[in-house]
């Protein structure tokens, strides 16, 4: 399918947002767009599985950084992100153009808001690397 027959499709928005444009093959379009929508949703998962189950030095000393309120908001964008990619999976397995369009078409509706709660909960974990230094008590057993 070609990208000039596809409607109601922001190429623009979507190139801009997930690099679309890198994608050569015509041949297999919507299955690749989807791809690349999901490889930004993956790494905006992992942001919020940090947050949800720190695991690891730096997101045990960024959770610090947030309250309940973050906690509920980032759950909240997990949720609606894990929506998308079991959409995705279940695409993967039976792929339809149109329901490839109608995935498509909901990412870019609803990208700008995610990615702004995203762009929030990862500002106030930088936030934690700008203090004055941070102490070795701060950090627990560290062998």
């Amino acid at each position: 399918m070609k990208k000039e027959k596809i409607k109601g499709i922001d190429f623009k928005f979507l190139d801009y947002e997930f690099e679309i444009s890198e994608i050569e093959s015509e041949e297999f379009v919507l299955r690749n767009i989807r791809k690349k929508i999901c490889d930004k949703l993956e790494i905006s998962l992992k942001l919020l599985e940090d947050v949800m189950q720190p695991n690891g030095i730096s997101a045990l000393i960024e959770v610090k950084e947030l309250n309940d309120n973050d906690g509920k908001k980032a759950f909240e964008l997990y949720k609606q992100i894990m929506i998308y990619l079991r959409k995705a999976t279940e695409l993967f397995y039976e792929d339809s153009d149109k329901e490839n369009i109608e995935f498509i078409k909901e990412i870019t509706k609803n990208w700008p808001d995610l990615k702004k709660g995203i762009i929030d909960i990862n500002k106030k974990l930088s936030k934690v690397w700008t203090k004055p230094s941070i102490k070795k008590e701060q950090l627990g057993y560290l062998g």
